[in-house]
């Protein structure tokens, strides 16, 4: 549980920089979109049994 946490952070971190850069770089951010649009959708369900 506590790596999971921890990638999870990694990640919101790196998301964040990536981020902040696209939007000055144009490439960049068209690159980050379908992170973007993951992001984007908010908090998923859990499936059945899990």
């Amino acid at each position: 549980m506590q790596a999971g946490s921890e990638a999870w952070e990694a990640f919101l971190a790196y998301y964040d920089v990536l981020s902040s850069m696209g939007e000055r770089m144009p490439d960049l951010a068209a690159e980050l979109q379908t992170v973007v649009d993951f992001m984007a959708t908010g908090p998923r369900k859990k499936a059945p049994g899990t």
